[in-house]
């Protein structure tokens, strides 16, 4: 047992990335909009197939949202 344990106190928590505060703030909007978990899980796996193939999607990423497209010329 450590000190933290023996006192009864929370144990310490890493600070959440930006990514990690969206995701918890998107899935919470959707619950609270009666979503099931399976329905959450279903839109997040969209969301990130569709942020995944972001070239293939340009009415959904804005151009300075997505990668350039590089040409190595020769």
């Amino acid at each position: 047992m450590n000190l933290r344990e023996l006192l009864g106190m929370q144990p310490v928590r890493e600070p959440m990335s930006e990514h990690e505060l969206l995701a918890r703030r998107l899935i919470r909007q959707l619950t609270l909009l009666g979503y099931s978990a399976y329905d959450v899980w279903e839109i997040m796996n969209q969301v990130e197939s569709y942020a995944l193939a972001a070239q293939e999607h340009p009415d959904l990423f804005p151009p300075n949202q997505r990668p350039q497209k590089t040409r190595l010329t020769t």
